[in-house]
């Protein structure tokens, strides 16, 4: 895991602001909002390039409590109906993160960030991955991901760099610049319910 003490202390600090704003505006989202928005942004992400391409995709179960992360149950859906192998996130005891084949079938068990993730082992050596969408707290137009601070998905990015990188998030999440480290990974792309952004 990438410890705070590894940063600018400027770009620390300013990363701890925009989450708690960015958190909690989306917190604010009605519900019913949420689920329009989530609808649009990945029907929106069904026509890109990037998806009908990919063969096998990592994606994300939003988290159970308020935080009205963007939903991925169409895109797992569709890509069931496609064919498509799907991999869902696992954190493992060392701070890792692995992803694990997901089927309808697969057992899923609730971790202690209140996420659904798959159970059993990591593999090893870790699938090749086609295409990676992922939550965030906000991106900007250069491709710049703001997360939770954990450093996971950097950590898993960076030992696939020949994969396809999505975001989704809703358009407010979306902004001109954020702070960076040397070791954020960049998305190629970022979808809202109003755009999608090629990089």
């Amino acid at each position: 895991m990438l410890t705070n003490t590894l940063q600018d202390p400027h770009t620390y600090q300013e990363k701890v602001r925009l989450r708690k704003i960015l958190r909690q505006k989306r917190r604010e989202l009605p519900p019913k909002l949420a689920t329009t928005l989530s609808t649009r942004i990945q029907e929106r992400f069904l026509l890109s390039k990037a998806w009908q391409q990919a063969k096998r995709i990592a994606l994300y179960l939003p988290k159970l409590d308020n935080e009205n992360e963007v939903d991925t149950w169409t895109l797992l859906h569709q890509a069931l109906k496609e064919n498509k192998s799907i991999f869902l996130p696992k954190i493992e005891p060392n701070h890792q993160l692995s992803f694990l084949p997901w089927t309808e079938s697969t057992p899923l068990h609730k971790n202690a960030f209140a996420i659904f993730e798959p159970e059993g082992p990591a593999q090893s050596p870790p699938q090749a991955i086609d295409l990676y969408i992922l939550p965030g707290l906000a991106f900007d137009r250069k491709g710049t991901r703001l997360g939770f601070g954990a450093g996971y998905y950097d950590q898993a990015l960076a030992a696939q760099p020949e994969a396809r990188v999505a975001g989704i998030c809703y358009a407010f999440q979306l902004v001109e610049q954020l702070p960076r480290n040397s070791w954020d990974q960049n998305v190629d792309l970022i979808c809202t319910e109003d755009e999608l952004l090629c990089l």
